[in-house]
């Protein structure tokens, strides 16, 4: 709710795993830990998403960590599967949010563009 303002157009959910009725998955990632009877994909649960409902207009995807927890690599493959251009989502961008330990510690951001780090 606190981001929405800042995206005037796009609709702003949490934790939204929804395309039309669908839910939303991925090809396994490594490190991921994943049920053993999931063989071909997997239901995801991206942190926030920015996009229009009911279209394929996706525009940002972020997942959060704190400082100590969950394994970057999974989030990063993940990342990569959502801004593939070619994939079925096809996010604009992505972030990989690292959240400092103390108030006044440093954000630690790696974005994502075209199923790829970037910059």
């Amino acid at each position: 709710m606190y981001l929405e303002p800042h995206f005037p157009g796009w609709h702003v959910d949490c934790e939204y795993n929804r395309l039309d009725a669908n839910p939303k998955e991925l090809p396994r990632c490594p490190k991921d830990p994943v049920p053993p009877t999931d063989l071909d994909a997997r239901t995801v649960y991206p942190d926030i998403i920015v996009h229009k409902r009911r279209t394929q207009e996706n525009l940002l995807v972020i997942e959060v960590k704190k400082a100590t927890g969950g394994d970057e690599d999974a989030d990063h493959c993940k990342l990569r599967h959502f801004t593939d251009p070619t994939g079925a989502y096809r996010y604009a961008w992505g972030l990989h949010l690292i959240l400092p330990k103390k108030p006044d510690g440093t954000l630690s951001p790696t974005w994502f563009k075209d199923g790829k780090r970037y910059g």
